[in-house]
């Protein structure tokens, strides 16, 4: 069995010929004993004994750079100045909150020069002490249960890897690697970065379990790079060069053959709907009336399967209708306002455009009723506008300015964001999170916490989370993962990059 040791040492360094002192926080909003300083100092005789009598005592601190930052006489004991006595042995301390000394001074090492002065022999004596202690900008506990936390998840992460590593017996045939996620990176050529091979059966296995109707899991996902394909399968001499099963009751789902001597046989969908190209030489498409779980990403699919308009203008109907863009807080047109027109059914994409400089957008659409969405950064507007077409007119479309307000902290971006579903109305109660998956980060001399932050929508489907931009962290390249939760199970992911902004709208 293998054994992870941590050893943590913590060293302060002081300077003193008397006292050292340690780490000190100055705050003055809450105030706790990281806030003060209690110095020990001694009053002495010519022999050099510690001897009561204290008649005056002067305490000047400076700052890091040497210049004064503090100086004061005290006549006694009173005030700052106190003393304890304890079988004959005494000895006087000099308290006081840091803020006393430095008002709101910035961080450093501070040097402080105690004077004691006494009359006991009929002359003047005077025993001085010097110490110094170091001033910090955050409360030292709150930086040692941040690194705890931290040193903690790295902990977890090389106990996982421990786990499974050990899990692994190359010896034994039937070991078995149990893990939640495998990642594999770097250059590695033609080689591959993952490679099984079996010489006595099928070399892998994706199943994935669980999710149901639109929301089912997929066993295996891939995608190629540039011009790569995403699946490059290549069969032997007389076999498939894939074979995808559609299910027990429905036959192949997508079939695709290797070169058999009379042509290449592009693919087969022998049970699904819209798609078929079976026959040697070269294969064909048909797109014949598919149908689409309702899903976000499937309108999109829908939009381009039916769009019956044109990208760079807005429609070709014979009727001329424009869409007017207002701002109901401000009572002003609003140029920039992306404008979709659906049909009612929200099953096609009529027609795309923007609003002008004078607020309108055009389109040329046939007698019908439609669905007009708009979309503008910094804007809300309606769900949707039900736009009815019977002759040439102008519709308007309303919508207000939205201020997310500040981050809680300045040096904080506020990432903002509203949820709806595929019918317009607000997601209420779903979750947003975000976390560094590349594990903890470093802003300035403090580290980052790689666990998460979790916000919900409302009832307007809107949510926000305060996060530190990544242009101000260690790596600069980091990048956040958010993921929403929707409350019918769909999750969705995304990695992004938090500009250094107060305020950023998010996008899907």
């Amino acid at each position: 069995m293998k054994a992870i040791m941590l050893i943590s040492t913590w060293v302060v360094l002081v300077s003193s010929n008397g006292f050292g002192f340690g780490l000190v926080n100055n705050s003055t909003v809450s105030v706790t004993a990281e806030d003060s300083l209690c110095i020990p100092f001694f009053n002495l005789d010519s022999l050099g004994r510690s001897i009561g009598g204290l008649d005056t005592t002067k305490v000047m601190a400076f700052y890091p750079n040497g210049d004064s930052a503090f100086c004061e006489a005290v006549a006694g004991v009173i005030g700052r100045v106190k003393v304890s006595v304890d079988n004959g042995d005494t000895v006087y301390r000099w308290t006081a909150q840091v803020s006393e000394i430095d008002g709101t001074g910035g961080a450093g090492l501070y040097a402080v020069k105690i004077t004691a002065k006494s009359d006991q022999t009929g002359g003047w004596l005077t025993t001085s002490r010097t110490s110094s202690f170091q001033l910090i900008n955050q409360n030292f506990n709150d930086i040692l249960q941040m690194t705890i936390d931290s040193l903690k998840a790295v902990l977890d992460s090389v106990q996982n890897f421990h786990n499974w590593v050990g899990n692994v017996r190359y010896t034994n045939p039937d070991s078995t690697l149990s893990i939640k996620r495998f990642a594999a990176s770097g250059a590695n050529g033609s080689n591959g970065s993952f490679y099984i091979y079996n010489s006595n059966g099928t070399a892998g296995i994706f199943n994935a379990a669980g999710g149901t109707g639109e929301n089912a899991f997929h066993g295996l996902s891939i995608s190629g790079s540039n011009a790569g394909a995403g699946i490059r399968s290549i069969g032997g001499i007389q076999g498939h060069g894939a074979v995808f099963g559609g299910g027990a009751s429905s036959g192949n789902g997508i079939q695709t053959y290797a070169y058999n001597g009379d042509g290449i046989r592009s693919f087969a969908i022998t049970s699904g709907n819209g798609i078929s190209a079976d026959g040697a030489g070269t294969g064909f498409v048909d797109i014949a009336a598919p149908e689409f779980a309702d899903t976000i990403a499937n309108r999109v699919l829908e939009d381009s399967l039916h769009y019956q308009g044109s990208f760079s203008g807005g429609g070709s109907g014979p009727i001329s209708v424009q869409v007017l863009a207002y701002d109901s807080s401000l009572e002003q047109i609003i140029p920039g306002v992306n404008v979709a027109i659906r049909n009612i059914e929200q099953t096609a994409l009529i027609a795309l455009n923007g609003t002008g400089t004078d607020g309108k957008a055009a389109f040329n659409l046939a007698a019908d009723s439609f669905l007009a969405v708009a979309f503008a950064p910094g804007y809300i507007f309606e769900s949707y506008d039900t736009l009815i077409v019977e002759a040439a007119n102008v519709d308007t479309i309303w919508g207000w300015r939205f201020d997310p307000g500040n981050p809680s902290a300045p040096e904080l971006c506020r990432v903002y964001g509203f949820l709806y579903d595929i019918s317009g109305n607000p997601e209420n109660g779903a979750v947003v999170t975000a976390w560094l998956p590349s594990g903890v980060g470093r802003k300035d001399n403090s580290i980052i916490s790689p666990f998460k932050t979790t916000a919900l929508s409302d009832s307007a489907g809107y949510f926000y989370l305060d996060l530190i931009p990544n242009e101000k962290m260690i790596p600069a390249n980091s990048k956040y993962e958010i993921t929403i939760t929707r409350t019918d199970g769909t999750i969705l992911r995304q990695r992004v990059v938090v500009p250094e902004s107060p305020s950023w709208l998010l996008t899907w």
